[in-house]
């Protein structure tokens, strides 16, 4: 639910935010107790946790940046879940099969200046297109937010025939501002 308007959504798509136990570590502290023939309990060894545990509600904190690919629109929240950022975007173009991924996720890193590199769909050998970006926001390896100074207008339904190749882009002024406040491990909620 989100806070500013109360609209309910459901997040699909999975994420890399959450509870993921470290099956590894677990296995060792496993075969210790069982060499040690200790009857200890275990407490299970987490990569990465939620802000709080329920079962099947939000369960990040209310600072977040919210991507709503329907309305085309991204809205930051802060701790006491006031919008202290939005803006109109453009997704991925869903007529070249180049949609925005959904889930909950969390922003892995952030730079400025960056060169985005494109993939070799064409099989020419060189990658479909490099482009120069000032603020570029990861969230799940080559799908971020960054600024698109190439673009006129966001928002409406430019992202079904002339989006991106998948990420989030803004206007130069609004990711100047997100980038000045989202940090890295932020939570990055893209949904419909």
């Amino acid at each position: 639910t989100r806070p500013n308007d109360g609209k309910r959504s459901e997040v699909y798509g999975g994420g890399t935010y959450g509870w993921n136990m470290s099956s590894a570590d677990l296995g060792k502290i496993i075969c210790e107790r069982l060499r040690d023939k200790s009857d200890e309990p275990i407490e299970l060894p987490m990569q990465s946790k939620g802000e709080v545990f329920t079962h099947g509600m939000q369960d990040w904190g209310p600072r977040f940046v919210d991507v709503d690919l329907g309305e085309q629109y991204v809205r930051m929240f802060d701790e006491s879940s006031n919008v202290i950022m939005e803006s109109e975007c453009v997704s991925g173009n869903m007529s070249e099969g180049n949609d925005t991924v959904t889930g909950v996720f969390y922003l892995e890193d952030k730079q400025s200046p960056a060169v985005l590199i494109g993939l070799d769909n064409d099989g020419d050998g060189l990658p479909d297109y490099e482009t120069d970006v000032q603020y570029w926001m990861p969230f799940y390896g080559g799908y971020g937010i960054h600024d698109a100074l190439w673009r006129n207008s966001f928002g409406g339904d430019a992202f079904q025939y002339d989006g991106s190749h998948g990420c989030v882009n803004l206007p130069y002024y609004a990711a100047e501002i997100l980038y000045g406040l989202i940090k890295v491990g932020d939570t990055v909620v893209v949904h419909w």
